[in-house]
């Protein structure tokens, strides 16, 4: 086996989390409208982009030996709970709906 042999799975796995999954699922009118099915697949991309991190590093400097280890996934979680945060407090900051619209209610009640 090459160096490098290891890592094909992974790179077959990065493509289809980062494009293939999120591509198909999102692919309806329907789908972009269901926020439980938004949030499973954001939290898919989210995976898939510590995938792709993985992926940039590990090989260059590990080579063949391929691990995932406490450090990785402790970065993992640290990121995270930092992206976590940054974004509940973003939120909880500002109006997510806004005031006075003319066209507020019509927007709130769609039917296609």
């Amino acid at each position: 086996m090459d160096r490098f042999g290891s890592y094909k799975g992974l790179m077959l796995a990065n493509i289809a989390i980062n494009f293939v999954f999120p591509f198909l699922t999102l692919m309806t009118r329907d789908a972009k409208r269901n926020g439980i099915l938004l949030g499973v697949v954001g939290s898919v991309i989210f995976v898939g982009h510590w995938l792709d991190m993985f992926m940039i590093v590990m090989p260059g400097t590990v080579g063949g030996s391929l691990h995932v280890g406490i450090i990785e996934v402790g970065a993992f979680l640290g990121f995270l709970g930092l992206f976590l945060f940054i974004v509940h407090r973003s939120l909880a900051k500002a109006a997510t709906e806004p005031k006075n619209h003319p066209f507020i209610e019509e927007s709130l009640h769609h039917h296609i």
